[in-house]
């Protein structure tokens, strides 16, 4: 998809939001879940213009919120995107587990973290090796900080969940060196 014309809509900016109307979200019946979903798609369009807009419910395994396929569509799992509640019960054992960064909005980590999967990716097509060499060094810099924190286990996992927990860090947390990095790497090759 092209790059969002920029500039905030809903809410934030007084008017509809141009991610109203996607059909995949009108599936859920939850309003006020449906509505963070589409401030946390204008929250990033703001920050980092939005290229996608193919957006389902679907069954996944019962420990995923969502998933990202070839930078073209965004899964949530249904079992979880039932009601806000469930979504914030949801979020709030991973991130009581220490499994996620704590963030000041866990319905709207989900959606960052997978629009960040949506963002850049290594293996999908128009992946960016230069932006990959640089989020495995800003990774490779985070794992050997001993000072960083408030961040979950599954930032240390692989340096692709690093990048998409430190998007969801960066726009609902805390910011840091390692929120900062990536969020200039994503603007340096306009991911």
């Amino acid at each position: 998809m092209a790059k969002g014309s920029g500039g905030t809509r809903g809410a934030a900016g007084g008017g509809k939001s141009r991610f109203a109307n996607i059909p995949g979200l009108q599936a859920i019946q939850d309003t006020k879940l449906r509505n963070e979903i589409i401030s946390a798609l204008d929250d990033y369009e703001k920050e980092f213009g939005v290229r996608l807009e193919n957006i389902s419910l679907a069954k996944l395994k019962d420990n995923v919120g969502g998933e990202t396929y070839y930078k073209d569509k965004i899964l949530l799992n249904s079992k979880v995107f039932t009601t806000s509640d469930n979504v914030k019960a949801v979020m709030k054992s991973a991130y009581d587990t220490g499994l996620l960064n704590k963030t000041n909005s866990p319905l709207k980590h989900i959606m960052v973290h997978e629009l960040a999967h949506a963002t850049w990716t290594p293996g999908y097509k128009s992946s960016n090796k230069s932006a990959q060499k640089e989020v495995l060094s800003a990774y490779r810099k985070f794992l050997k900080d001993s000072s960083a924190k408030g961040w979950g286990a599954y930032s240390k996992s692989k340096y692709t969940e690093f990048f998409a927990e430190a998007v969801a860090k960066h726009m609902y947390g805390t910011k840091d060196k390692h929120t900062q990095a990536v969020a200039d790497i994503i603007k340096k090759y306009k991911l």
